[in-house]
């Protein structure tokens, strides 16, 4: 037996043993959201941030990476002069962020350091990729079985990237920011309404946090459960894919507000929010992006894959196919380099690109996403029904709405659980 399959073996038993112990419907996160939420809270809150960051790295859990593991196509020319991040939302209703727990949501943040532009590539869970063992599964299942040592890997296998850096965050970590900041302003359609209020439910069980239920369509001010739960939507029409949208609006909305934080805010954030982190950044290399901190700015996002298609498997379930998936990862490239990138795909690449199709073929083709197993699903509740059967809950009052004030979380998406690696500490460059 590999190395490789004792580690991946060891992380599938202690997936399984979590799983036992979790025997209830799961939350999701949009690490969209946590992801800006870091970044501009660490690296564009500005200089008076990193005082009370400084003082409080402690709070934030550290895991190293062995770079042996992160499975970087070192046959190809990669980029130079850019930071490149993976972030991971977790599915956790605890203190733990390792193995286990599900990256519903998976980002890519590329941060050109000459001109301070952040661009965000979103890669959809449920998309069909190949895992650490040759194995084909959901994007998230690397996550689950193998800690963010096996999701970055996933990323950097499958996009042809050299991502060496992470953060993983649970979602209660938005909910509380949102909150925090004082809750966001969002234009919520009438088909959304009973979605809002039916994930409102199953978020204020897994935070604690309480919140009434809104009441109409319209643009109204949300707290952190509210918002968190309008996030979650993915059974309107657009599925998954509308759900990133709302995703980066409440992304954007977060981040103008964490810029005009005052300092009193911003250590509340830090408290509440960096337990709820894991990442290998040190707060040395934290620090050295304070000096360009006022020249860093959100840039252009987009989804990853683009040529898509959907198709049911055999002990997987409905999964995203990349119908063209080799142009897909050029098309990555040319997005957060440039188009003057000489990146042509790789062999790599087309291996997988000819395995995607071939478990295609296998599978039962559909029109639209299936989210029947999705054991999260949150069936709509009427607006009144759910304020009727929740008079103790309570909502803070911004003095801006009536349907309440604070702010917002973050959500993610359904799917199962399958799995990549783990890493068993074996020796290589090591990144902190």
């Amino acid at each position: 037996m590999t190395a490789y399959e004792r580690r991946r073996r060891a992380g599938r038993r202690r997936h399984e043993k979590r799983m036992a112990k979790k025997a209830r419907p799961r939350g999701r996160v949009i690490l969209k959201r946590i992801l800006i939420f870091l970044i501009v809270l660490i690296l564009a809150a500005g200089a008076t941030a990193f005082a009370y960051v400084s003082s409080k790295w402690n709070k934030v859990e550290k895991k190293k990476l062995d770079a042996q593991d992160l499975s970087i196509n070192h046959e190809i020319e990669h980029e130079t002069g850019f930071l490149n991040v993976a972030l991971f939302g977790l599915d956790s209703r605890d203190d733990d962020k390792g193995v286990g727990n599900r990256s519903d949501t998976m980002m890519i943040v590329s941060l050109n350091k000459e001109t301070g532009e952040i661009k965000l590539v979103s890669v959809y869970r449920d998309t069909l990729l190949e895992l650490g063992d040759g194995s084909y599964n959901k994007a998230n299942a690397a996550y689950s079985f193998g800690d963010a040592d096996a999701a970055v890997a996933l990323l950097n296998r499958n996009l042809d990237l050299d991502v060496k850096k992470y953060i993983s965050c649970t979602f209660k970590a938005l909910v509380l920011a949102i909150d925090a900041v004082g809750g966001l302003d969002i234009d919520v359609k009438e088909e959304e309404v009973n979605y809002v209020v039916g994930y409102e439910v199953e978020i204020i069980k897994a935070t604690g946090i309480d919140a009434e239920g809104i009441t109409r369509a319209g643009r109204q001010h949300l707290n952190g459960t509210q918002a968190t739960a309008w996030a979650r939507i993915r059974y309107t029409e657009g599925g998954d894919f509308t759900r990133t949208e709302r995703q980066r609006e409440v992304i954007t909305k977060l981040a103008e507000k964490l810029k005009k934080c005052d300092a009193k805010t911003l250590n509340k954030i830090v408290n509440q929010v960096f337990p709820e982190v894991k990442t290998n950044f040190t707060l040395k290399e934290i620090l050295s992006y304070v000096p360009k901190v006022s020249h860093y700015a959100i840039g252009e996002t987009m989804g990853f894959p683009t040529t898509t298609s959907f198709t049911n498997l055999e002990d997987i379930g409905s999964c995203v196919i990349a119908e063209d998936f080799e142009n897909d990862v050029i098309s990555v490239h040319k997005f957060l380099f440039g188009q003057g990138t000489e990146y042509a795909g790789s062999d790599v690449i087309r291996s997988i690109a000819a395995k995607i199709l071939d478990y295609k073929s296998r599978g039962v083709e559909s029109d639209t996403y299936d989210n029947t197993y999705d054991d999260t699903y949150a069936a709509p509740i009427p607006r009144q029904q759910y304020n009727n059967n929740n008079n103790n809950n309570t909502t803070q009052d911004t003095g801006e709405d009536n349907t309440g004030g604070g702010a917002e979380q973050d959500t993610g998406g359904g799917g199962q659980d399958p799995g990549g690696g783990a890493d068993d500490g074996n020796s290589g460059e090591i990144i902190q």
